[in-house]
């Protein structure tokens, strides 16, 4: 889940953090290897994966997520502990998608020729990126990945205690888990901010100094990488959280199979207590279950999505 931004913005950037034209040391390797080997098929590659596919879906997801949006603050719609949840991941959702525009979508443009891109590459990006764009974002992918579990959360305890849904998930204690959330998400990618910084270097193509992005020492020491790059985001962001979200997802489906099998039964058979029909006690559990297989899907494509 996880997915190092600062490897993506390297590759993105022409091969060095913000320096184009230079080459990686993977890069020098292969081309020292074999000598023939050109690079016009990775830019094409991040021409059309960056610049078209993710522009495009990133430019439609925002459109879903206004419609989203609108449709969960309408009058009709009762803000609810779920609602409410979803209105957070929907915001987090929009913070990721433009942030990711900007990181990758917009950069891959700076070799058109178009004053804006250009402008934008050499001027805005280095100054926001290393201390805006891309902690930001990595706080904002933290914050999808646990609420998208407190949703799923949310609904396992609609689905196993129906009745007592209501005075369990209420809003205060959602919002309430939802600072924690984003609390948890700012704390963890504090070191996001020591990444990267900009530096003005002189270019002697063109005779001028140029602003250009650097990884820090703290970004280059082997124990932060092994550490908190690697062990850290297994554990946190990837492991625990899809362990819980395939418990809890199981679970829901289970509970939510049974009373789907019972709420036939009972309505089959027509039966009654004390004159009254047994109807109303089961569309709850059916409604949570469909809501659950939604949530069951949703949750995992947006754990897997990064």
């Amino acid at each position: 889940m996880a997915a190092d931004f600062a490897t993506t913005i390297s590759l993105v950037n022409g091969t060095d953090v913000g320096t184009p034209g230079l080459l990686t040391e993977y890069e020098q390797c292969i081309q020292n290897k074999y000598p023939n080997t050109s690079y016009e098929w990775e830019k094409e590659y991040e021409y059309v994966s960056y610049g078209v596919l993710l522009n495009a879906i990133g430019l439609l997801g925002i459109l879903g997520n206004i419609l989203s949006t609108m449709a969960l603050i309408r009058p009709k719609s009762r803000i609810n502990s779920f609602n409410y949840l979803l209105l957070c991941l929907v915001s987090w959702d929009t913070v990721l998608i433009v942030l990711s525009i900007s990181l990758f979508g917009i950069p891959v443009f700076s070799d058109s020729g178009q004053p804006f891109f250009e402008y934008y590459f050499h001027t805005i990006y280095p100054i926001l990126t290393p201390k805006v764009l891309y902690p930001v974002a990595c706080i904002a992918q933290t914050s999808i990945l646990f609420l998208t579990l407190t949703i799923t959360l949310e609904r396992f305890v609609a689905i196993s205690y129906p009745m007592k849904a209501k005075s369990i998930c209420t809003t205060g204690r959602t919002h309430m888990i939802v600072m924690c959330v984003i609390l948890f998400s700012i704390i963890y990618n504090i070191p996001r901010f020591f990444e990267f910084t900009t530096i003005h270097k002189y270019d002697e193509l063109s005779n001028k100094t140029i602003l250009q992005i650097e990884w820090t020492e703290l970004r280059c020491n082997h124990n932060y990488i092994s550490f908190y790059i690697n062990w850290l985001s297994l554990c946190f962001l990837s492991l625990l959280p899809f362990s819980i979200l395939a418990v809890l997802n199981t679970s829901i489906y289970l509970k939510g199979c049974k009373g789907l099998v019972a709420c036939d039964f009972w309505l089959s058979a027509g039966v009654r207590l004390d004159g009254t029909s047994l109807w109303f006690v089961f569309p709850h559990d059916r409604l949570s279950f469909r809501r659950s297989l939604g949530i069951f899907s949703g949750s995992l494509m947006c754990f897997f999505r990064d």
